[in-house]
């Protein structure tokens, strides 16, 4: 599922639980509901924008780009199929946090 270039959109609507990429990019979105964590299959999440992620215990490909997240959450050192971790123009995070061996 991508979302792109949709200033308004401001809510995720229902999601299946299928779904293995989810990519959002230029939306007025802050955070992703908590019911995205029952997507298990979700592998890579993709955030540019001001959206908070919820843990994914299966996602193997995280990336925030242009996000005004201060910190990368702790529970990162959990997701041990992790294997990419992309940090682009997030200049409030100064430090990350202990990483999955799996990176």
């Amino acid at each position: 599922v991508t979302m792109w270039g949709c200033g308004q959109f401001s809510q995720i609507p229902c999601i299946s639980t299928n779904i293995t990429d989810l990519s959002i990019t230029d939306t007025m979105l802050q955070e992703l509901p908590e019911s995205i964590s029952l997507c298990s299959r979700l592998q890579c999440l993709i955030i540019f924008g001001s959206v908070t992620p919820y843990p994914f215990s299966d996602a193997n490909d995280l990336q925030h780009t242009g996000t005004d997240i201060e910190r990368i959450p702790d529970w990162i050192r959990d997701l041990h199929v992790l294997v990419a971790l992309v940090i682009i123009g997030c200049p409030k995070v100064t430090s990350l946090p202990e990483l999955p061996p799996s990176l």
